[in-house]
């Protein structure tokens, strides 16, 4: 939890009004967090815009698809879709044996191809 915390406000360090709460704890590798933030700029109309972001750990790349096909805790108040999901897969995505700088990119390009075709389906 602390270890996803700490990410996020990596991620968002320039963004205003950051609020962080956790939704999902089923241990480790499988962890949601909810957050809202808002740009660093001001809109020339009106007021910035808050924004809601879900940070999701899952324990395998399996479980991605599970993830996809249920609603995102998510709400778009604003119907200008201000929103962001980040997705984290666990240590066990990789099944090589040999842990090196290259040793992951055959099986990342194919998840790639997958997560993009998930993508693709969810949102038709």
């Amino acid at each position: 939890e602390n270890a996803a915390e700490a990410l996020i406000r990596r991620i968002y360090r320039l963004f205003p009004g950051l609020t962080i709460e956790t939704s999902v704890d089923n241990g480790p590798s499988d962890l949601g967090t909810k957050c809202t933030f808002q740009y660093p700029d001001v809109p020339a109309q009106g007021g910035p815009v808050t924004r809601q972001g879900y940070f999701r750990v899952l324990p395998s790349f399996g479980e991605l698809k599970t993830f996809l096909s249920q609603p995102m805790p998510l709400e778009d108040p604003s119907t200008i879709m201000v929103n962001a999901v980040t997705v984290v897969v666990g240590p066990q995505a990789f099944k090589v044996e040999k842990e090196g700088f290259y040793s992951s990119d055959a099986e990342l390009t194919e998840m790639i191809k997958e997560t993009e075709a998930m993508l693709r389906g969810a949102s038709a």
